[in-house]
This record gives structure tokens, C-alpha cells and sequence, in this order.
């Protein structure tokens, strides 16, 4: 399915003189005093997370820097985190299918659980798109140039998702596989009438609007005049406003004439919807997930201290997590990874 890149010109020359994606790759450069085990968690692990995050060395005027993983979340990662739940159910379209595949069928609040439990949350939009386009340099991932074998979209025809990371060349240089195709993205971008543009004439209920007049701790501070905040009437009805999902499945096409940037961005499902075509890709911030991982009331196996190790130490993004941990230290509960954590990135 992969095929030899063809990147045009302007992907070849930027990708050398400003690398906008930095590669999380395993590393290890200080010593311990106890050592080093060999064990190593596997992708599906609960720390295997942190082998496949992905920093995008985003400019902090654009939002400053963030992880994204480098694969969508598959059949055989959320197997993982069901079985660790007692009494979970797994239903038998995911016991019976290749755990390779990216995962579908997940709704948003069991997507943000997931996400939890590997220490991550779900992407922005802007972090997305961001990672998609490397900062809006070009239209695709892989540069401005489309090619229907360089994702898995509507436009290759199989009708079908197929492994993560099957297409090579449909990638960033170093940064995640199948932005585009294979399944669409949960996100927590709200799509709503304040701030997606409407059609001429159009006029739709504004969602969110009810709850929020029911909430007097949010209803007080505005007038009845005055808009209401889109945040606030998402802490209001969180769970009846649908988000945005990008990049688009095996089943959408993508119109390389479209201005400007021309991947599938116009998916939109309520936070219950169980798709056959929407699936999880995970993201985190630094500080959010230093704190997760400092707060872990469970005991970590040494696989998992190995992973962690392997994650605080490598050089490309050691100094973010350094100055995440300044920040995270005084406040975080201190679980059986802090003192892990203190000793590493503590000035």
C-alpha cells in the first residue's frame, strides 16, 4: 500500500531548515542508581503510551508545544483498557476483530475515559490541524500534493479501515500516520452556530442555550441581551453538543481543488454516537500529563518505570517537561511516580 514519497519541492527544502514535528523516540541518557530493567511495555500497555507520543514543537504565539500519538488508537489498545477494568464488557465486534485496526464505535465520554486512563486527553482542533498541516505550510501531511494511494480515503476505494500506520507516505516527516483517512477523529471542538458559519437564511436552536438559562451560577453574570460565552454553554450541556470530527474515513473523499486546506473537516457527531467510522487519537499537554502520571495511585511495574525513564529522558524534549514539572511539583498528589519524576526533571 505504501509507496515511494514524492514530496514536492517546498516539503523537501522546509523540512531541513525548520523542522516544525520532533520525533518522541526511546532514549536514555542519565544514569540510575538502581538498574536499568529490560522489560519493555508493549503499545497496548498502559505506559506503551509514551513510546509513540509524537511532539509537535508547536510556537508558544500559536499555543506553545504538545504531544500527539503517533498512531490512532487500535482494536488491541482499548482490549487493554478494558480488560485492566473489571467487569467491563467487550463487545464481540471488538473481540473478534484485527487488533491492529483502529478502534470505532467509541463514544466521546467513553473516548475521554480511555484517554484518561493512558494519561492523555483528547486533541483541539488547533492542535490537530496544526499537526496535519505542520502549521499550515502545506494542505496534507506529506506536503501540497495529493495521491489517493497516500491515505486511506474515499478516493483509494477499498471501503475499509486497514491497520494503523500502513501508509508510509502518508505521513509528516517523523509525525503521526493516517491524519487523513481510515477513521475519522473525536475532538473537543464544539460545532455550534457561534462558531461555525451558518448557511444564508439558516436558523438554527442554539445548543447549549436552555441549559445554560437553568444554571444561575453561569445565567447570572450576562444580562439576557448578551450572547452567552461559547465555553459557558459548554460547561452547561456538555453532553448534548455535538463535536468535530477530522480527518475523515475510508469512506470520505477528498477534492483536491478545494482552497485551501482540502482534507475532510466537516464531520460533526453528538458526544453518545457509536460510529463505524469514528475512532480515538490521543494528545496531551506536558503539564497534563506529568500530572497524571505523578498523581497514579496504582504501584507501576518496572516495564512501566523502564517506559517512564525512557520518556523524561530524552534530549529533544526533556527542557519542556522540565519546565512543565516546575509548575506540576507543588501542586500534584504524590503517587508512586513523583519521587520517579522529582528526581528526573528537578532543577
Amino acid at each position: 500500500m505504501s509507496t515511494p514519497r514524492r514530496e514536492p519541492a517546498r516539503a523537501r527544502c522546509r523540512g531541513w531548515i525548520i523542522p516544525t514535528v520532533l520525533v518522541v523516540m526511546a532514549g536514555c541518557g542519565a544514569d540510575r542508581a538502581t538498574p536499568e530493567p529490560t522489560a519493555e511495555s508493549s503499545r497496548s500497555d498502559r505506559f506503551g503510551i509514551l513510546r509513540d507520543l509524537v511532539l509537535i514543537d508547536r510556537p508558544p504565539a500559536k499555543g506553545g508545544p504538545f504531544f500527539l500519538d503517533r498512531f490512532e488508537t487500535t482494536v488491541g489498545d482499548y482490549l487493554a483498557y478494558l480488560r485492566a477494568h473489571p467487569g467491563a464488557s467487550i463487545a464481540s465486534h471488538l473481540a473478534d476483530t484485527d487488533p491492529r485496526l483502529p478502534v470505532t464505535r467509541i463514544d466521546l465520554l467513553a473516548a475521554r475515559a480511555y484517554a484518561a486512563w493512558r494519561f492523555c486527553r483528547l486533541p483541539r482542533e488547533d492542535e490537530w490541524v496544526y499537526a496535519c498541516t505542520q502549521g499550515g505550510a502545506y494542505r496534507y501531511p506529506w506536503g501540497d500534493q495529493f495521491s489517493s494511494v497516500w491515505c486511506n480515503a474515499g478516493n483509494l476505494g477499498l471501503g475499509r479501515r486497514l491497520p494503523v500506520g500502513t501508509f508510509e507516505s502518508g505521513r509528516s516527516p517523523g509525525g503521526p500516520y493516517d491524519l487523513i483517512g481510515n477513521v475519522a477523529e473525536w475532538t473537543e471542538a464544539v460545532h455550534h452556530p457561534m462558531l461555525r458559519e451558518q448557511a444564508a437564511g439558516e436558523s438554527a436552536e442554539m445548543p447549549g442555550l436552555a441549559a445554560f438559562e437553568r444554571t444561575p451560577g453561569l445565567s447570572c453574570w450576562l444580562p439576557g441581551w448578551l450572547p452567552a460565552p461559547t465555553d459557558w454553554l459548554v460547561q452547561a450541556d456538555d453532553h448534548e453538543l455535538a463535536r468535530v470530527a477530522l480527518g475523515g474515513s475510508f469512506l470520505s473523499r477528498i477534492n483536491p481543488n478545494r482552497l485551501g486546506h482540502a482534507f475532510p473537516t466537516d464531520e460533526y457527531w453528538l458526544p453518545r454516537s457509536h460510529a463505524p467510522t469514528l475512532g480515538v487519537r490521543l494528545a496531551a499537554d506536558a503539564e497534563g500529563l506529568l500530572r497524571s502520571m505523578a498523581e497514579l495511585v496504582d504501584e507501576p511495574s518496572r516495564a512501566a518505570d523502564h517506559a517512564v525513564l525512557r520518556f523524561v529522558r530524552h534530549a529533544v524534549h526533556r527542557p519542556l517537561l522540565k519546565r512543565a514539572w516546575r509548575r506540576v511539583a507543588a501542586t500534584a498528589a504524590r503517587g508512586p511516580l513523583w519521587n520517579v519524576l522529582n528526581r528526573e526533571l528537578a532543577e
